[in-house]
Order: C-alpha cells, then sequence, then structure tokens
C-alpha cells in the first residue's frame, strides 16, 4: 500500500477525530465517493460533490460530539488517511 504522500514504508495511526479534522475528512469523503460511484452515478452528480459543504458538515459534527457516536480518523504521519464515523 502506498500513503497519498508516495511513501510505501508507513505507520498508520488512528486517534479520535476533531473540528481541525473536518476538511481532511470532507476531502477524503468527496474524493473516494468520486471514484467509488464512477459510472453508477451521471458524472456531473460526482462532480458537483463539495469539499466546502462537506467540511461545514463535518465540523459541526465533531464540534457537536453527540453522545454515543465516535469518529475516527487515520493518520499516515500527518495526513488523514481514513476515517470511521
Amino acid at each position: 500500500m502506498t500513503c497519498p504522500s508516495g511513501s510505501t514504508d508507513y505507520v498508520v495511526e488512528l486517534r479520535a477525530a476533531t473540528p481541525a479534522d473536518a476538511h481532511a475528512v470532507a476531502t477524503l469523503i468527496v474524493r473516494s465517493r468520486r471514484v467509488a460511484y464512477r459510472g453508477q452515478l451521471p458524472d456531473d452528480v460526482l462532480a458537483d460533490l463539495s469539499v466546502t459543504d462537506r467540511e461545514r458538515l463535518w465540523s459541526e459534527m465533531l464540534s457537536a460530539r453527540r453522545p454515543g457516536t465516535h469518529t475516527v480518523v487515520a493518520t499516515a504521519g500527518t495526513e488523514v488517511v481514513g476515517v470511521a464515523a
């Protein structure tokens, strides 16, 4: 596996997500949906996915910290490479 930064030798760590992770999480989700749904959804729908809109949503969710919910990010160095919510 290759880290998005290009390294093939890295350690993935898990930690609780914070509001500061909202942009990275939003970017990861938009990119992954564009890849996962290519050919299943119209290209214009995928192109219209907005990192800015998703960042706003994730910032709100990560700031609210609702009881019984947890969001974890996987990091490789300082880069967020995965999310689970």
